[in-house]
């Protein structure tokens, strides 16, 4: 079993598509210039508050934390 040594943990794959940084710094964001951004439970009301003066932002509902199927439901209603 191949045990990914990248940052992102995307090279095994051999996929010629970019990285993304998950991490939500800003500066990272900033640069990247998204048209939406998608959030989880992890991102505060200062951080909504920050991303949403980048681009619009969604707040993927706390129900739906466990919920994959849910969760790709609505983000390809977002989308």
């Amino acid at each position: 079993m191949h045990c990914p040594t990248d940052d992102f943990g995307q090279d095994y794959l051999n996929l010629d598509v970019p990285l993304f940084d998950i991490t939500g710094r800003m500066e990272v964001l900033l640069q990247a210039n998204p048209d939406l951004i998608i959030v989880d439970g992890g991102a505060d009301a200062e951080k909504y508050e920050q991303y949403s003066k980048v681009a619009p932002t969604y707040k993927l509902p706390d129900e739906l934390r466990n919920d994959t199927m849910g969760r790709l439901k609505t983000i390809a209603w977002c989308v």
